[in-house]
């Protein structure tokens, strides 16, 4: 789940691509112009060949061919660059670019999260990278241009150069903060659910009961839900089918959410159901647990082709605003401890003054 969220995070839609594209073609018809006007042909001609791939590459986009755009994009980047340094020399903001590694490090990013590339391939393409503008450097160092560029255009290709470089390094930091945003999300979702059925896991339920009892508002429910005979599942049937079926169940609690109503795995096969502060769901809790007990027994779990009947027994404690969650949680534990001794597959309801 985490591996899929990163990779959303760093794959760009549609439309981010569709302005990067429109951007990228702008700032190649500029330099065309710029070029034109500087008399050197070659990176004239070249602007026109990479003003067709951008025009090819809206085409790639709507068609979301993400990955062969992308590898374009990045190839004709450096090959403008390339160009660039050969002919106008070192000095026009051409070489900015080698403090920009997100050109590199974005591309990776990409690629690891959907092709699941290897760690490495950051050293990897960074050390490229790096050898990359240091050996033009030192081609460069003396090798005169071929091309002869004025003061002031020097300078005015400088500028632009430095805000394609900022711009770049800006769409860098915007992809490691949402990363950042990402993991810290999951790792928020992972302190307060439980890996295997997504529901609340027990200290985040205690916090939710204490929140709720510190108000004092209205009156509180506690249920407590075991499923019948689980180890026999998991002994017959294996722990994966035990595994379906708990998640299976987690889904049937979860559809019970909602109007103050809380679900969680309080561990192993059992699950507590917390209700306070809405007066709707607390008078209808003994309905709707009274028909859930009835659909587990009704409803089978299919693992594959295999179907799993299993029934639950709940304890119900329902008291006033004054009660104590470790009481009521006390409470409806002893409730299904009765529910089992006398038969299962049942809803024992109580209050704390029993």
């Amino acid at each position: 789940m985490q591996n899929q969220r990163l990779a959303d995070a760093v794959r760009p839609d549609r439309r981010y691509n569709l302005l990067i594209n429109t951007t990228l073609l702008l700032i190649h018809l500029a330099f065309a112009v710029v070029y034109a006007r500087l008399g050197t042909p070659a990176l004239f001609y070249y602007n026109l060949f990479s003003i067709a791939v951008f025009m090819a590459g809206y085409v790639a986009v709507l068609r979301e061919w993400t990955t062969a755009y992308y590898i374009a994009v990045y190839s004709e980047v450096y090959l403008f660059t390339t160009l660039n340094l050969l002919l106008l020399g070192w000095g026009c903001g051409f070489e900015l670019y080698c403090f920009s590694y997100a050109i590199s490090i974005q591309l990776v990013s990409f690629m690891m999260a959907r092709e699941r590339v290897a760690k490495s391939m950051y050293i990897i393409v960074g050390g490229i990278t790096a050898v990359y503008f240091l050996a033009m450097r030192l081609v460069t160092w003396e090798v005169s241009p071929v091309y002869s560029v004025p003061e002031e255009a020097r300078r005015g290709l400088y500028l632009a150069n430095a805000l394609i470089a900022l711009t770049l390094c800006v769409n860098y930091v915007g992809l490691f903060t949402r990363i950042v945003y990402l993991l810290a999300s999951d790792l928020r979702y992972d302190s307060t659910h439980d890996a295997l059925t997504n529901l609340y896991n027990r200290r985040e339920m205690w916090d939710l009961m204490d929140n709720d009892r510190v108000a004092e508002h209205g009156g509180a429910a506690v249920a407590m839900v075991d499923i019948d005979d689980f180890k026999q599942i998991n002994d017959t049937l294996g722990h994966e089918t035990g595994d379906e079926v708990l998640r299976a169940l987690a889904e049937r609690l979860k559809a019970l959410e909602g109007g103050g109503l809380y679900t969680s795995r309080w561990g192993g096969e059992e699950f507590v159901i917390f209700c306070g502060r809405d007066d709707a769901a607390y008078y209808s809790i003994r309905r709707r647990l009274e028909d859930f007990v009835r659909r587990c027994a009704a409803t089978p779990v299919m693992v594959g082709e295999r179907r799993v009947d299993f029934t639950v027994t709940v304890g119900l404690v329902m008291a006033d605003h004054t009660a104590d969650v470790q009481s009521l949680v006390n409470r409806a534990d002893e409730l299904l401890y009765e529910g089992k001794q006398s038969g299962k597959n049942r809803l024992v309801v109580g209050t704390l003054e029993d």
